[in-house]
């Protein structure tokens, strides 16, 4: 009986380790070519010591012969907002992310699930908490962990990334900051675009309580 137990726990890793293959099989095999442009609208907010900012941005995010890039149409609000080429990449590439992100992954659980009414993988993945040298020489918690709902085609529908840190430097700093953000894929033509993706951030610094939200669609333009 024991030799069966032991036979089947081998079994299960063998395949858990052929679905994560099946998936960088997948992404890689994405020739993300064909020129796609999208119209993407974010809203959110950010608030530290009691202070809030919003903003609200339209941008064009797109992909073709000369490179992904990014460009403004509309801004409102005072929250400062990241590099448009890198985020307009994120949006039309993301199968590049993802390939970084579970290079190193470690199979947590791996098992039938559905989404939007359709049958997929629930693939939940230990990964890197993507942290510099001196982050990681004083953390003292790290939950690092994605959860991808996986096609029959092997492409995701969906992805989830969760992060709980605890850094203390001495007794002079200390952070805890817990971190979601989840997306929302689609294959166009030869690649997957995200269509839509929401981010939530809660913490506290030295004692003082900082939180974020966003929320982003995007639209595939002709």
């Amino acid at each position: 009986m024991r030799l069966v137990v032991c036979l089947l726990a081998a079994a299960t890793a063998v395949l858990r380790a052929d679905t994560l293959s099946d998936l960088r099989s997948a992404l890689r095999a994405l020739p993300a070519r064909q020129a796609v442009k999208l119209t993407v609208v974010q809203k959110g907010w950010d608030e530290e010591e009691g202070k809030r900012s919003t903003y609200e941005e339209t941008f064009a995010a797109s992909d073709g012969p000369g490179g992904p890039a990014g460009e403004r149409r509309a801004r409102r609000g005072s929250a400062a907002r990241g590099g448009l080429r890198e985020e307009g990449a994120n949006w039309v590439r993301p199968h590049e992310d993802l390939l970084q992100e579970i290079a190193d992954a470690r199979v947590l659980e791996d098992r039938p699930d559905t989404w939007d009414g359709r049958p997929v993988r629930r693939l939940r993945l230990a990964v890197d908490p993507d942290l510099d040298e001196d982050a990681r020489r004083h953390l003292k918690r790290a939950v690092s962990e994605c959860t991808l709902w996986v096609a029959p085609d092997g492409l995701p529908v969906a992805w989830r990334r969760d992060l709980d840190l605890k850094v203390r430097a001495m007794l002079v700093f200390s952070m805890e900051m817990r971190l979601a953000v989840e997306r929302r894929f689609q294959k166009h033509q030869d690649r997957l675009v995200v269509v839509s993706e929401s981010v939530d951030v809660q913490g506290k610094a030295l004692g003082h309580p900082f939180a974020a939200e966003g929320r982003s669609t995007a639209r595939i333009e002709p």
